[in-house]
């Protein structure tokens, strides 16, 4: 962009994907099988369904965000690719429910849980460490492989009233929950703390691998040009803040109020020991002391 170049940054903001997180679907098919048996092994292992109620959660809603953003405009891909090949919006969609929605919540709601258990939390603080060093190295050995300039998958007007409106909403069901759910607090307060973490890191990681970037309209009509660093950096924190931590919290708040999550003394209660098996007492055994 030129210095002569005039450029209202109120008019639109666009965050942008590019094609290898954007248009390309196979690594959330894969991101979405590997969250599936996080979830199937957790049952097996801890004998709970929390991970299930977040996870099916998390896709419905999720799904539904991505067929409105793409079916009103709001989000522009250029194409939906699974293996090379096309896919339809149908399919698309709920692999974006599961990947960039549900699995978040998964795994960090799977994180939270040891870190509140003293015995888990220094390999929970080992693996989230690792996690995320691979997670940098993937997407910078891919930017590396990368020969042609980056180019625009996904488009995403960030001004549109339906961002400000939704930004509302969430800020308001969050706040109303902790208030109105305490036993939850700690649990509720950890899965935020996991996914800030997460969502910092992930997106530094993209931005500084070219993966995601934020523009404004040019001056010539139907051009972009990059953002104004303020600007980039107030639309990358309003993605981390409300459209990811925030916007992710109901994944675990709605089975909560629905009573499919209980805050009790088994396997389901915030602060459980994972490390623990759930004790047998001697009512249960017909057994006293």
């Amino acid at each position: 962009m030129r210095d002569d170049e005039c450029v209202d940054v109120w008019e639109s903001v666009f965050m942008v994907r590019e094609v290898s997180f954007g248009a390309n679907f196979t690594p959330k098919l894969f991101i979405s099988i590997v969250t599936i048996g996080l979830v199937a092994w957790d049952v097996t292992a801890r004998r709970r369904w929390d991970y299930v109620w977040v996870f099916l959660t998390g896709t419905v809603l999720w799904t539904l965000v991505e067929l409105s953003l793409q079916i009103r405009g709001t989000r522009v891909m250029t194409d939906h690719l699974l293996f090379g090949h096309g896919i339809p919006l149908a399919l698309s969609a709920p692999l974006q429910g599961i990947a960039e929605g549900a699995a978040v919540g998964v795994v960090a709601l799977f994180v939270a849980d040891r870190l509140l258990d003293p015995v888990t939390r220094g390999r929970a603080l080992l693996a989230v460490a690792l996690g995320m060093g691979m997670m940098w190295l993937l997407m910078a050995m891919q930017a590396a492989a990368t020969v042609a300039p980056a180019s625009a998958a996904s488009r995403r007007d960030m001004t549109v009233a339906g961002t400000a409106v939704f930004a509302v909403l969430i800020v308001a069901f969050d706040a109303w929950f902790w208030f109105r759910r305490p036993a939850f607090r700690h649990r509720f307060a950890a899965m935020a703390l996991v996914m800030l973490t997460l969502a910092t890191v992930w997106t530094i990681a993209s931005v500084t691998t070219g993966g995601r970037w934020v523009e404004v309209p040019g001056t010539t009509p139907g051009t972009f040009v990059a953002a104004p660093a303020i600007v980039a950096f107030a639309a990358f924190g309003f993605d981390i803040v409300i459209e990811i931590v925030l916007a992710y919290l109901p994944f675990f708040s709605i089975p909560v109020l629905l009573g499919l999550i209980r805050p009790s003394a088994t396997p389901s209660a915030p602060g459980y020991p994972i490390s623990a098996a759930p004790a047998t007492t001697s009512s249960q055994t017909g057994h006293t002391s």
